[in-house]
């Protein structure tokens, strides 16, 4: 995993997408604390299957902007690395999709980062939510789930402390500077 979260790390923000599946069993608690402890922000599913047979973990694929298997093997080695070079450097030549919203072109918010990361939010009437906030947009905050869901609330159904906090990483993504808001 360590090699994982390096591999993601380095090509994130080149349009590289990692998706981690966890194929053994275990808890919820175990499957997150190497998660946790290696700062891993890639998604991770749990039980995938895969349509390829293979054995050994850890097992990588990957796929170029077409869809199309160009690797198949352990992430280590130095192979799977330069598979992922040539296919960024295919994307970025122009040889990958050229759609601004291809699945394979990150969102501006994914390349930047959260506004603000996984937190307890509460709501103006004492109800709390666990999400991270994605973006703001009109007053609309997008926030995202740890299940990976996204979902939009106007910020004043915020408590007044967790509105200021968003509304103030608004502000510092905008280009605002820092505005003394409080996590």
């Amino acid at each position: 995993m360590p090699q994982l979260v390096a591999l993601d790390k380095r090509y994130r923000d080149k349009g590289f997408r990692l998706i981690g599946i966890h194929a053994q069993d275990g808890s919820d608690e175990e499957i997150l604390a190497p998660v946790k402890k290696l700062k891993a922000k890639y998604s991770i599913a749990r039980n995938g299957q895969s349509p390829v047979n293979f054995s050994g973990i850890p097992h990588m694929f990957i796929f170029n902007p077409k869809g199309e298997l160009v690797f198949d093997g352990h992430p280590g080695g130095g192979e799977a690395e330069k598979i992922i070079k040539r296919e960024l450097r295919a994307l970025a030549a122009g040889g990958g999709d050229d759609d601004e919203d291809s699945p394979f072109r990150p969102k501006k918010e994914e390349a930047e980062g959260p506004l603000v990361a996984e937190r307890t939010w509460t709501s103006a009437d004492g109800r709390t939510m666990v999400a991270t906030l994605v973006s703001v947009k009109a007053g609309t905050g997008t926030f995202k789930r740890k299940d990976g869901k996204t979902f939009e609330l106007a910020l004043d159904r915020l408590s007044d402390a967790d509105r200021k906090v968003a509304e103030d990483a608004e502000k510092k993504a905008a280009g605002g500077g820092e505005t003394g808001g409080s996590e």
